[in-house]
């Protein structure tokens, strides 16, 4: 990660109010000259700022690795303040930290950890055995995309990394229509409704053949997947199916009133959603009927899509609907 965010909690004599913005800064790593571990800080100021930032709700933290260490210093900052270390976290509470039943060789590593370390290499002990665990676990996903992916296989291919990592890792598409969603798509992780760029290996892991000398033998530790917030918020996006898969851009109600109409009229329908220049068809229509091409060409699409459907029929027609606007939007990028 090139980026954190830092918390100033002041000095020993006028501690910073957690409540207050300034003691909060989104700062790049390369410009951290000096920091103080969690359990040095004074624990009534980080329980105080633990107990603001779940009001806010976790995703100002960003990474769930970020979350779980700020839960376990607060729980451990209460106690020094009135409790026994030993009777204050559950083998519950950890294993709901850790998301994953411990064993007891994890316990033990933590028990040796708390009082030896501060509480990020404490939980970063249990992290890189989870980090290890879950890449065996979808070990066999490594290449699944390489030949493409659809809506189906993100759901299924993602569904198990979002599963497994904690982490809700999704696909924003270009548009959907009746047939489905489609044009280019790209990988997002999701965080409280905010999508942020995949990061780290993950993406080239999926979609590069095995056999290919850059292949990436694993995803990488999933909290290398979280890239820079991106200006995309699920809300905001056209549509999605319920799982994985987002669309910018929602034309399925274009599509839905010609559906049970005649296919020239629906065919038209796609094409002018797809925003398909008559120029992208005049080729094949003058490969078909040579000179005569000029009329139905000069007609635009209303003349070209019935033309094309009696020619073609609906299936080759509406495939070349779709990669005129394919090739548009290519080119225009």
């Amino acid at each position: 990660m090139t980026w954190l965010l830092a918390y100033f909690p002041g000095d020993p004599r006028r501690p910073a109010d957690p409540a207050d913005p300034a003691s909060i800064r989104i700062v790049p790593t390369a410009e951290v000259t000096a920091y103080r571990d969690l359990t040095d800080c004074d624990p009534a100021w980080v329980a105080g700022t633990w107990d603001h930032l779940a009001q806010a709700g976790p995703g100002l933290l960003q990474a769930p690795q970020a979350v779980r260490v700020w839960e376990i210093a607060a729980a451990l900052a209460r106690h020094r303040l009135d409790a026994d270390v030993t009777s204050l976290i559950t083998r519950g509470q950890l294993e709901a930290w850790a998301g994953r039943p411990l064993t007891d060789h994890d316990l033990a590593r933590i028990d040796e950890a708390i009082p030896n370390s501060s509480i990020p290499e404490a939980f970063g002990a249990i992290v890189d055995g989870m980090d290890s665990r879950d890449a065996e676990e979808i070990g066999d996903l490594r290449g699944s995309m390489a030949d493409g992916y659809d809506a189906e296989r993100v759901n299924r291919v993602l569904g198990r990394i979002s599963e497994v990592s904690g982490l809700s890792v999704v696909c924003v598409w270009a548009y959907r229509d009746a047939v489905g969603v489609g044009g280019d798509s790209d990988f997002y992780i999701e965080i409280d409704g905010r999508l942020h760029h995949c990061a780290g290996d993950l993406w080239r892991w999926l979609n590069t053949p095995e056999d290919h000398p850059d292949a990436p033998t694993a995803p990488g530790p999933p909290a290398s997947w979280v890239g820079a917030p991106s200006d995309l918020h699920e809300d905001q996006l056209g549509c999605d199916d319920g799982s994985l898969n987002y669309a910018l851009r929602d034309d399925l109600d274009v599509t839905d009133a010609a559906e049970d109409s005649r296919p020239d009229q629906r065919l038209l329908a796609l094409a002018e959603a797809l925003q398909v220049d008559p120029l992208d068809l005049e080729d094949t229509v003058h490969d078909l009927v040579g000179k005569s091409a000029g009329a139905i060409n000069n007609g635009g699409l209303d003349k070209q899509v019935p033309f094309l459907l009696d020619q073609l029929g609906e299936a080759a027609t509406e495939q070349l609907i779709r990669g005129a606007a394919t090739s548009q939007q290519t080119d225009s990028a």
